[in-house]
């Protein structure tokens, strides 16, 4: 068990929902521009075969033939991210090729500052910046390559315009991009979390558990989750007072935090009720953990007032897949067996 206990870092869970909310957003972007780009390519391409040039119907046809595909894949639920560079890669190229054919397209050049603003639409900050550096340092030497091939039409005056008009796109994206992906972020955390114990709370749980169902019907990912209960929580609060008790599930939350791992996420459902996901991990898995969580509780009592408050749990356990294809169906089963737990006399855990 010792391999599993790490602190986890408070955004863990958040960046795992953010991800999720994000791609969704910028699937649905990229089907509308795989759109855009095949009405486009499809008006176009009559128009440069009949100027008789080979350059353009030839790099509109890879266009439309790799949106066509990506469109498909897209519909498909394939990961969103390959399907995002991709059209990218083949987008900036087309775009860089032409810069280097003035000849052919004698305005190309003004695709430049397209770059960063598709970049950032479809990968976000980090990945925006990363494609937009890439393709800006190509197309430096696409445009000088250009210059040397038809000095007349890209000139000093030109190039001047063009490196001004495209680092400012470039730098706005960027800071607007990051500065919206933080606020964001701010605003999911604030709504998903738990305000007494800094845990997130049941519609965090819920939302999370689309992406992990997502991920298992792509590609299989185990999960289990832990539906953990406090026993005898109400003695407590008619004991010592419902202060009490409030500091009983700070300790509780402090304590599932010691005992987790980084990629695993703990939420309060609800009064007493808590639960984790324990991605990458099988329920015999989910069951040590369980009773790791089991023995740590009951070993660490809470103080209130010089008192000590002495705990213990009960919990079910269930994989996603193995005991329930959807959330609904997981729930059901993970609460049948913490109450299994307590019909068994509590302080003990019920998986398979």
């Amino acid at each position: 068990m010792s391999g599993r206990v790490h602190k986890p870092e408070p955004d863990d869970g958040l960046s795992m929902l953010d991800d999720h909310r994000e791609i969704r957003r910028r699937r649905s972007t990229l089907q509308a521009l795989l759109v855009f780009t095949l009405v486009a390519v499809a008006t176009i391409f009559p128009y440069a075969l009949a100027q008789g040039l080979v350059v353009l119907p030839i790099a509109h046809t890879v266009v439309f033939l790799t949106c066509a595909g990506l469109f498909l894949a897209n519909r498909r639920a394939v990961p969103y991210v390959p399907l995002a560079v991709v059209y990218l890669v083949v987008i900036i190229t087309v775009m860089l090729m032409l810069i280097t054919r003035p000849d052919v397209h004698p305005v190309s050049y003004v695709y430049l500052p397209a770059i960063p603003v598709f970049s950032y639409i479809l990968l976000g900050h980090r990945g925006g910046l990363r494609m937009t550096l890439g393709a800006l340092i190509v197309g430096t030497g696409a445009f000088v390559l250009g210059a040397q091939r038809v000095p007349e039409l890209l000139t000093a005056d030109v190039a001047v315009d063009l490196v001004t008009v495209t680092l400012v796109m470039f730098v706005l994206c960027h800071f607007w991009f990051r500065s919206q992906h933080r606020a964001n972020s701010a605003m999911l955390k604030e709504s998903l979390s738990d305000s007494l114990t800094g845990l997130y709370n049941r519609q965090a749980l819920e939302r999370m558990m689309l992406r992990e169902h997502d991920r298992y019907r792509h590609d299989g990912h185990v999960l289990s989750v832990i539906l953990i209960d406090l026993d005898h929580f109400k003695d407590i609060n008619d004991r010592f007072g419902h202060d009490a008790g409030d500091r009983v599930l700070v300790h509780v939350a402090r304590l599932l935090k010691m005992q987790l791992r980084r990629a695993d996420v703990a939420f309060r459902m609800g009064g007493e009720e808590f639960a984790v996901l324990l991605p990458g991990t099988p329920v015999d898995g989910g069951m040590k953990v369980a009773e790791h969580i089991r023995k740590g509780i009951k070993a660490r009592p809470a103080w209130w007032q010089g008192e000590r408050i002495h705990l213990t749990m009960s919990a079910g356990v269930a994989e996603l897949g193995l005991d329930g294809r959807t959330w609904t169906d997981l729930y059901r089963i993970v609460d049948a067996r913490l109450y299994d737990a307590k019909n068994r006399g509590r302080d003990r855990v019920v998986g398979r």
